[in-house]
């Protein structure tokens, strides 16, 4: 096995870009979506189990009374 290739430090080539500096390219606003679209959660996967965890407290706080 080449030792030399294990200890040489990986340097990009000069036309790859670092993935943080990414830019996209194209026509601005050819696709467009509303910003409610992309901030509102369309399905709860947890919704069932959070709705039982609050109908039993309300439960328990409606017998202790």
């Amino acid at each position: 096995m080449n030792r030399l290739h294990r200890l040489t430090p990986f340097i990009p080539a000069a036309t790859e870009s670092p993935l943080g500096a990414l830019q996209p390219r194209g026509e601005s606003h050819l696709l467009t979506a509303p910003l409610s679209q992309l901030m509102r959660l369309r399905h709860n996967p947890f919704f069932s189990y959070v709705e039982r965890r609050v109908v039993d407290e309300i439960d328990n706080a409606m017998r202790s009374r």
